[in-house]
């Protein structure tokens, strides 16, 4: 992996990593009788995880480097091959490689380019490599140089790669990087691809017909708009043998890493190939053998599971995270789907910019003795709300318990001596300095929001789901607010019972981002894309139907409520 930019950062921290390694290199014992993970290990316990954070680097972990490696060895006998890794780290990729095709009698003559931007890593890559090289014949070349931007025009019969994780509005060379993507191979992306997204684009052009191509990513361009344009490359450049989707806690990548992605393909040649993709989801690693095993045959033990498509059939348009779950259409008759864009508009929650301070406690308004006219009920935590409803009873509970339940919101350029007060204290502060502060035309503006009349969760670990909003308050950040465009309550109250059943559940996963341990996340575009029953084709006895069964919750139970919700639903399509 490599740094996020062209240019060293420059720390000022320790790095007791480089420090010990440095110290060892020159000893041709360091690596003798070490375990593969060895230096795995080492760094992760001496680099400083902030400094592993700016440079980008996440140690892939060793049984999923060995599952990449062997990949690249499926129905591969050739010799004198090449192997390129563009983000080598410290080495495990190339180490692996060798050390399989020496077990096959296959290692004298290949030639294997490196690149990495961090020099110690290359050092390090040189030590792991040394005694294949020194003994057969290998052709080496470890260049501390930028990939992205690199001349290289070789072609290569294998790429493997875990680039660097760095997220889209953090990469320093962002224009720069696109630019050349742009006029040296032709690829249009948007700019909110985060950088795993160039290194697999630049790859695509460096692989030889026929030549194999794995990397390890998050599944962030299976699962966003933005990455419709790498969608739509990979489809014109490469056989896609299958998406590998890591999803279990035996491998977690540190700092919060979305869930692991595993690519892997063929470069297409000039004679056209029937190709279908395995769409193969591991929540439980049974070993190496199994995942091949569903390469190869489609099937894999449960809980495990694999999904098929024509290749074809796969539309860059679409979000594919979708594809590595079994899809059950209901029968639906006459009823039509929409988007859920058709009877709302979706916004995201309030940005304070510091919401510690431009939200209030009951307490803290009397402490300070600021009017009402300068306060507006809002609430704070996604932890707050719980579907179906949101009561104003609800937001009086949250208020009693000491809870922030109030947004300062000031318009006034002269305000009250009280409040005037409370601003001189956030500037002692520093708030008037924060980012989106410093950004207003007053430090102190607030967003214009109006209460939307339903919420949804921007992240949950469960299934999103959506919340009436009764208690008529305004939401920040944790939930996006959903605005109708038709005033019916009615379809309000079917969205709610329509996401609990295993129809809605499906449509909502559709969009979602799925990060690791389970956990959800939706943009505002993403709900409006949800696919939802065109809820006004339905009969006014079954409209009556949804009302009196979403107003008995009080009576049966959230749980009960969701059970129910199933079997109306049920009823209502096969009767359509």
């Amino acid at each position: 992996m490599v740094e996020r930019n062209s240019e060293e950062i420059a720390i000022n921290r320790s790095d007791l990593f480089e420090d010990f390694v440095r110290s060892k290199l020159g000893d041709p014992k360091f690596l003798e009788d070490k375990p593969e993970s060895y230096l795995e290990s080492l760094f992760l316990s001496k680099r400083d995880q902030k400094i592993r954070k700016e440079k980008g680097q996440f140690m892939t972990p060793i049984q999923i480097a060995n599952l990449m490696v062997d990949l690249s060895l499926l129905n591969n006998k050739n010799t004198r091959e090449s192997l390129l890794d563009p983000s080598v780290g410290l080495g495990i990729f190339p180490f692996l490689y060798l050390k399989k095709r020496a077990d096959l009698g296959l290692i004298e003559g290949l030639s294997i380019v490196a690149y990495d931007i961090d020099k110690i890593m290359l050092d390090v890559t040189k030590a792991r490599l040394d005694r294949f090289e020194k003994n057969n014949g290998i052709n080496l070349s470890l260049r501390n140089e930028d990939f992205i931007l690199s001349e290289d025009s070789t072609t290569y019969d294998v790429i493997i790669c875990n680039p660097p994780y760095i997220k889209s509005n953090v990469v320093k060379n962002r224009e720069k990087y696109l630019k050349h993507l742009r006029s040296r191979y032709g690829f249009e992306i948007p700019t909110l691809n985060n950088l795993d997204s160039f290194f697999l684009l630049k790859s695509l052009k460096l692989l030889k017909p026929g030549g194999t191509l794995i990397f390890i990513t998050p599944n962030s361009f299976l699962s966003s708009v933005s990455g419709t344009k790498v969608r739509e490359y990979l489809l014109k450049e490469i056989d896609i043998e299958a998406f590998i989707h890591i999803d279990t806690p035996e491998f977690v990548f540190e700092d919060g890493m979305s869930s692991a992605l595993i690519t892997y393909g063929k470069k297409k040649k000039d004679q056209p190939k029937v190709q279908n993709v395995k769409f193969i989801k591991i929540v439980k690693f049974n070993g190496i053998a199994e995942v091949i095993d569903a390469i190869k045959t489609g099937t894999i033990l449960l809980p495990n599971t694999v999904q098929i498509y024509p290749q074809t059939e796969l539309d860059p348009k679409e979000k594919w995270l979708s594809k590595f779950e079994e899809i059950h259409n209901p029968s639906v008759g006459k009823i039509e789907f929409v988007e859920l864009r058709k009877y709302f508009r979706v916004k995201r929650g309030i940005a304070t910019g510091a919401n510690s301070y431009f939200t209030l406690s009951v307490d803290q308004v009397k402490k300070w003795h600021i009017p009402d006219k300068y306060l507006e009920p809002i609430i704070v935590k996604a932890s707050y709300a719980s579907s179906p409803i949101f009561t104003y009873d609800d937001y009086v509970a949250l208020k009693k318990s000491g809870k922030r339940v109030f947004l300062l919101k000031i318009e006034d350029e002269e305000p009250d001596q009280e409040v005037s007060d409370y601003l001189n204290y956030g500037i002692k502060l520093g708030v008037d300095r924060k980012y989106l502060c410093r950004n207003r035309r007053k430090w102190f503006f607030m967003e214009n929001r109006d209460p939307p009349v339903l919420f949804v969760k921007v992240f949950q670990r469960e299934k999103p789901e959506f919340i009436l909003n009764k208690a008529g308050v305004k939401n920040l950040t944790c939930f996006h607010g959903l605005y109708p465009k038709i005033q019916n309550e009615t379809l309000y109250k079917a969205l709610i019972l329509y996401s609990f059943t295993t129809y809605g559940g499906k449509s909502i996963i559709e969009q979602t981002r799925k990060y690791g341990g389970g956990l959800f996340k939706l943009e505002p575009r993403d709900v409006e894309q949800i696919k939802i029953p065109d809820f006004l084709q339905f009969s006014e006895n079954d409209l009556k139907r949804i009302d009196d069964l979403f107003d008995s919750f009080w009576k049966i139970g959230y749980e009960k409520l969701k059970e129910k919700s199933q079997l109306l639903f049920d009823l209502i399509f096969e009767n359509a």
